[in-house]
């Protein structure tokens, strides 16, 4: 079975975010645009996407060439093996739509509970920082 090399990010590792956490083109290839369904909220200065849904989460689709990007991912996200359970964060497989089509990527989905965090009505976090991000 191939190992999955895709990824789709929404939030601070989108290229068009102003202070972008890590530079990803060190360890993929930016492809393009996408959505994935499901709800994006604002964390605490960050954003946290819950999948699934009718709503659409817009994102960057990456190729990843260099599989130690994850590693570095799951550290940034405190979803690796040194972080104890409930992580913030899980590393999981969903659907984006790219390019009229179905792909499957790696998306870092938020996995705590959403009840105070406010749902961001666009999907599109760097829209909703209105470039302050």
């Amino acid at each position: 079975m191939k190992r999955q090399n895709k990824l789709f990010v929404y939030g601070t590792l989108r290229r068009d975010c102003k202070f972008r956490a890590i530079n990803l083109e060190e360890y993929s290839l930016f492809l393009g645009y996408g959505k994935v369904k499901g709800r994006l909220y604002e964390v605490d200065n960050y954003p946290g996407v819950v999948l699934g849904g009718k709503k659409e989460v817009i994102g960057e689709l990456y190729e990843v060439f260099d599989f130690e990007l994850f590693d570095i991912l799951d550290r940034y996200e405190e979803c690796s093996r040194e972080y104890p359970p409930p992580t913030e964060y899980k590393r999981v497989v969903c659907k984006v739509k790219f390019n009229s089509k179905m792909v499957n990527a790696w998306v870092y989905e938020y996995n705590l509970d959403t009840s105070t965090l406010q749902l961001i009505e666009s999907g599109d976090y760097v829209e909703f920082k209105n470039g302050k991000v």
